[in-house]
């Protein structure tokens, strides 16, 4: 349904052509460049380009701080972010629109939009926010350019891959085979 975020998307793609215009020195997004190849590969492709220091990114004490170094990363490489604002952004979304985010495509400035289901909230959660931009990153970095979801009710869901991507970004698999977890009361310790 994409006539219910038109005027977004063509809010973010004014942008991209205004940075475009005024700042053609910059060179071609490298997330756009990269050829599809193992989760692993991919994952650690994409914190390298976007010169993502994960230790210092697991080392903040909320998620909220964590998700904004995140940002600060994309907008350093030309990434363009958005979010969704109640009263800010040029179109209201119908609450009954169900999708975490999009992604709009741009050789230099590709953009992310980050949807709250819930606008009124000023703080949703930052987990789900950082979750859906690695995901989103994922897809760009598989040539996809697409609206992703944690329903099944979106008419093209991420393939498997990118939510593989995404979770092995954010929990790597070597750094996480060796652990058993028993019961619930564990993951509190």
């Amino acid at each position: 349904r994409v006539r219910d975020i038109n005027l977004i998307v063509k809010d973010i793609q004014k942008r991209q052509l205004f940075l475009a215009k005024n700042h053609r020195e910059v060179a071609p997004s490298p997330i756009l460049s990269l050829r599809q190849q193992a989760p692993t590969d991919m994952a650690n492709l994409i914190i390298r380009i976007l010169n993502l220091d994960m230790d210092k990114f697991r080392s903040y004490s909320s998620k909220d701080s964590a998700y904004d170094y995140l940002v600060s990363c994309l907008e350093n490489n030309n990434i363009i972010m958005s979010r969704s604002r109640k009263g800010v952004m040029p179109q209201t979304i119908k609450p009954d629109l169900c999708f975490s985010g999009f992604s709009v495509k741009h050789k230099k400035y590709p953009a992310i939009f980050i949807h709250s289901k819930d606008e009124d909230r000023i703080n949703d959660p930052a987990g789900r926010r950082i979750f859906t931009i690695f995901l989103l990153l994922a897809c760009m970095a598989n040539k996809r350019f697409a609206t992703v979801s944690y329903s099944q009710s979106v008419e093209e869901p991420a393939q498997n891959i990118e939510y593989i991507v995404a979770e092995e970004i954010l929990m790597p698999e070597d750094a996480v085979s060796g652990i058993c977890i028993k019961s619930i009361d564990e993951l509190e310790d």
